[in-house]
């Protein structure tokens, strides 16, 4: 029986299940609170920490055709800003 909850918390913590806190020596709640004075009211549940860029990046509930908008807060430099991550041309 200890085998099967000792697998079963690794195949839990393997999968990404158990939320990351941190990204780098920020926290998510950190991150959160910086996000929101650049970002607004707009902040969504899903965040992601990119261990490479050290960066979160927390969903953006605002609308834009063919968007899908996050703030990016960087751990570092403490700054935040929204990136639209925008996909196809832009008509002019």
């Amino acid at each position: 029986m200890r085998k099967i909850v000792f697998l079963m918390l690794l195949l839990v913590l393997a999968s990404g299940c158990v939320g990351q806190a941190y990204c780098g020596d920020m926290s998510l709640k950190e991150a959160r609170s910086i996000a929101k004075d650049v970002c607004g009211d707009y902040l969504e549940n899903n965040a992601v920490c990119n261990d490479v860029t050290g960066t979160w990046w927390i969903d953006l509930s605002l609308e834009r055709e063919n968007c899908s908008p996050a703030c990016v807060v960087d751990v570092v430099t403490k700054e935040a800003e929204i990136n639209w991550r925008c996909l196809g041309l832009i008509e002019r």
